[in-house]
């Protein structure tokens, strides 16, 4: 019978031709990771054979699919899916959760690239504003007036957005389109995009005196919030894409803006979104109106402000944003929860950042380390120099200023991964930098400004 050698644990096994290497390692109490439940879907079970690659038997056509995603050399096999019909020599290279980590982060990213879904599904409150007569003002005075203007207005609703938690998806002409909850809950997004509304209605107002003494005449704009499920996606060719979202309810949204004109109002919000926020809105009237393209009637709720006592509310609790020395901060999380010399990883949209609390001094920076993309949690401060660690690579960075102090090129074992190609890609990675982000502790929260 063939004989498997095993390492790193030192073991030979015996094999019958007719089962994998899986099969034969796992019934001698041999530990071999296999994420997917050996149907070949993953790469987790693969080996790496440094003797007798000749005795493996061909691919499977599952195998092969895997191989050329990754791009495997001839030695690197699928343990799940190989079976041999002489003595081999291998190395198990998926042991732990640590190997595993680095399967994640080196080469299921690269399968994942072609078979990442298009989006997500997820629960959004979505705003839509315009402006009334716009068109008509337009021509009516000259056109860097006119983009002056629409300038000033978009800069005053922005900070409006952004102060409660929102992001601008898209402008078009006098209209914009806001999105809130890609990373909040949906209760608190809804009310802060029905918050964000009664806001920029009384901006509106406080503008009039300005148009009509520049202008002499002023706007109305109109306003629709409603929320349900959108699909989050990345739209655009190559290295120009944008995240935006797109589904039916963001049509609904949108004809519940256009719905101001019918119904002579300035602000409304579907039924859904009025239950979610009713006992901190006021809200005068509603109507009955067919939004085009379906079929039944939508009741829409017309908002005329907040109620004292969300607006008392309001102001005692924290801001989400706050404004310093010329950066905007994003309130992430009490200090209490990153205790001295520690560390934790946060989310803000795509970015993942690494909170490190050394010698009650905070710093954050990017979770991944720009050699590699690997996770930097974990790794090691210097309590001399004050540099990072990278604990995959040695790679080694100034923490207060992310500039680079070491930088590693090899990684023996690592590299028995990779083809031949790889290798030499990953060895010729230029140095950079590692991305920091400015901190303040207020209010017994740490802030971070993620802006360049």
């Amino acid at each position: 019978m063939p004989k498997i050698e095993v390492l790193p644990d030192n073991i030979v096994v015996e094999s019958d031709n007719d089962k994998t290497i899986l099969e034969s390692v796992t019934e001698q109490g041999i530990p071999q990771v296999n994420a997917c439940g050996a149907a070949g879907k993953c790469s987790t079970c693969r080996v790496w054979i440094m003797e007798g690659v000749e005795n493996c038997e061909n691919r499977t056509e599952l195998e092969e699919e895997m191989a050329v995603k990754l791009n495997f050399g001839p030695e690197i096999r699928l343990a799940c899916q190989t079976k041999i019909k002489g003595d081999l020599k291998l190395r198990r290279l998926v042991i732990d959760d640590t190997d595993l980590e680095i399967c994640n982060q080196m080469f299921v990213d690269r399968m994942l690239e072609s078979m990442r879904p298009v989006g997500e599904e997820k629960e959004v409150a979505l705003m839509f504003t315009d402006i009334r007569g716009f068109t008509s003002f337009s021509e009516r005075h000259p056109p860097y007036d006119v983009l002056f203007l629409l300038n000033r207005h978009f800069h005053q609703l922005y900070k409006i957005i952004d102060k409660n938690g929102g992001t601008i998806d898209n402008y078009v002409g006098d209209s914009l389109f806001a999105i809130f909850g890609l990373t909040d809950g949906i209760d608190k997004s809804v009310f802060k995009a029905v918050k964000s509304g009664v806001e920029i209605l009384k901006e509106i107002d406080k503008m009039k005196p300005y148009m009509q003494s520049m202008y002499g005449e002023d706007f109305e704009i109109g306003i629709g919030v409603h929320y349900g499920k959108v699909v989050v996606g990345e739209i655009g060719p190559g290295q120009k894409t944008k995240k935006t979202v797109i589904g039916d309810n963001v049509n609904i949204a949108s004809r519940i803006e256009a719905a101001n004109k019918q119904a002579g109002t300035r602000f409304l919000v579907s039924e859904d979104v009025y239950k979610i926020v009713e006992k901190d809105v006021i809200s005068e009237d509603f109507v009955r109106i067919r939004i085009p393209g379906k079929e039944t009637k939508y009741t829409l709720y017309e908002i005329n402000g907040l109620t004292d006592k969300c607006i008392q509310r309001s102001q005692e609790e924290p801001e989400d944003i706050i404004h310093q020395n010329g950066r905007k901060y994003k309130r992430f999380l009490p200090t209490k929860d990153l205790p001295t010399n520690s560390q934790l990883e946060v989310s803000s949209e795509d970015k993942t950042i690494l909170l490190i609390n050394h010698e009650d001094d905070i710093f954050a920076i990017n979770g991944r380390c720009p050699h590699m993309n690997m996770a930097l949690k974990g790794s090691q401060i210097n309590p001399k120099t004050g540099e990072l660690k990278c604990k995959w690579h040695d790679a080694c960075f100034e923490l207060q200023t992310g500039k680079v102090a070491k930088w590693c090129k090899e990684m023996p074992y690592i590299m028995k991964l990779f083809s031949k190609e790889l290798v030499q890609g990953i060895q010729n990675v230029p140095q950079k930098n590692l991305e920091t982000y400015p901190t303040i502790l207020k209010s017994g929260f740490i802030w971070i400004s993620l802006e360049k």
